[in-house]
């Protein structure tokens, strides 16, 4: 981690983004985000977590003729798929924020190279304390995310790596028209942001993240396009007493860090 110093007061406030690009297509009766077969990619792993938490369902109507019934299956449009996959950001901030404060050692296996041994990512929140659980699942609905069998409720991540904040901290989640935040506060003490605000869409197999690989063939895949997002993180000290301010920011900055290399493409700003 690293130690941060300041000659003067405190900063009100600390700012920083990156850009992240989500990779998604649909399969059938839903949309997803698709698995990358790219093992040498750095955010295979965050894909396929994104993946696996939650789904956009696609709706079947009946159109009645004559004789027979026909279910017709309109794809989402790309607001409904923009909100989807915020949503999803939103909790995978949560959820990424649990998993470092709970470092482990994961297993990776490649054909030619057998198993590999990676150290997840670790920071430690000050002050820190076991949020409820029922605060947190309180949380879900807001989302209105089809959770698959390992996100929502079911997640492992929320019995493994019960997730920790700064003690008195209060988890919320909003949005406006044009972003939605991920808010981690303690009135008149700190608040930290995380703003996903969406910044376009494109088609084809060529808008996709320069490392992404299909693990099926190119045939087989429908409508693959990629959403862009901004990430924005903005930490505030309102306290007088400064004497906590550089763990607090500290955290925060670390906490961000961890986001842009699990959401950042490489090259990305």
């Amino acid at each position: 981690m690293t130690c941060i110093i300041y000659a003067g007061p405190a900063p009100k406030t600390l700012r920083d983004n990156f850009n992240t690009l989500i990779p998604y297509v649909l399969d059938h009766d839903e949309g997803e985000i698709p698995l990358d077969a790219n093992t040498a990619d750095p955010l295979s792993s965050t894909y396929g977590e994104l993946g696996a938490i939650a789904y956009l369902p696609i709706p079947s109507p009946k159109v009645n003729y004559k004789e027979r019934t026909v279910f017709i299956s309109p794809p989402p449009n790309s607001a409904e798929v923009t909100k989807f996959l915020a949503h999803l950001l939103q909790y995978y901030v949560i959820r990424l924020v649990a998993s470092m404060e709970h470092p482990r050692v994961t297993e990776n296996w490649e054909s030619g190279k057998g198993i590999t041994l990676n150290p997840t990512d670790s920071v430690s929140a000050p002050a820190a304390k076991v949020y409820p659980t029922k605060q947190l699942f309180a949380l879900w609905p807001s989302l209105g995310l089809a959770f698959s069998v390992n996100g929502g409720v079911d997640d492992w991540m929320w019995r493994d790596c019960p997730l920790e904040l700064p003690q008195r901290t209060v988890l919320s989640l909003s949005e406006t028209p044009t972003f939605y935040t991920v808010r981690f506060e303690r009135k008149s003490y700190y608040r930290l942001d995380f703003r996903i605000t969406p910044s376009g869409h494109n088609k084809g197999l060529s808008t996709l993240p320069g490392n992404f690989q299909f693990d099926t063939p190119i045939s087989d895949i429908k409508d693959p396009s990629s959403y862009a997002f901004i990430v924005t993180m903005e930490f505030s000290w309102h306290a007088k007493d400064r004497a906590e301010y550089e763990d607090y920011a500290e955290w925060a900055q670390d906490v961000f860090a961890v986001l842009k290399r699990h959401l950042a493409p490489p090259g990305n700003k």
